[in-house]
């Protein structure tokens, strides 16, 4: 005989999120004792850029404030932060920042919970950057490997500064 009649399996759909692992610290000193207001994770783990709230708006009025580059602008992307559920940004900013001489325009997805700036690895990426953590520098090769400084936290994490106190809005 044939036996029981088999069951087709039905096929998940894919569900679309990021994951990111999440820092709660929104103020960032590093091991040098630096005080950096306005920093990012360098989190080569996030799919996206990515930033809380709190800490977008924070920012977006230090960049007015200074008539410094920067624009918020409607977004709809999902967010998976652990095993949590997903969430969706509503917003997103787009601010102009000054690594190595070279102006660098960046894009982060902003999410309702407490969430630090994270830099995907992307951006890392589509610039042609290496990622130097002996030296603590970020190098671009496509721009005659200029260099930035990146920041050690007491945490483990890497920083780079987005907005310097000390250059002009480009």
């Amino acid at each position: 005989g044939k036996g029981k009649p088999r069951m087709k399996k039905k096929k998940k759909k894919k569900k679309h999120s990021t994951a990111c692992q999440v820092c709660h610290t929104s103020y960032v000193v590093t091991l040098k004792g630096l005080d950096i207001p306005y920093a990012a994770f360098v989190d080569t783990a996030c799919a996206r850029s990515v930033a809380g709230l709190e800490n977008a708006e924070a920012l977006f009025r230090h960049c007015k404030s200074r008539d410094w580059p920067c624009i918020m602008v409607d977004d709809h992307e999902p967010f998976r932060f652990d095993p949590g559920r997903r969430i969706w940004s509503e917003k997103a900013m787009i601010i102009a920042v000054i690594w190595g001489g070279i102006v660098v325009v960046l894009r982060f997805s902003i999410v309702a919970q407490q969430v630090p700036f994270l830099i995907s690895k992307y951006v890392f990426k589509r610039l042609a950057t290496r990622i130097d953590l002996d030296d603590n520098e970020l190098e671009f090769k496509r721009f005659d490997n200029r260099k930035e400084p990146l920041h050690d936290l007491p945490s483990g994490h890497v920083t780079i500064e987005l907005v310097k106190e000390t250059d002009e809005p480009p």
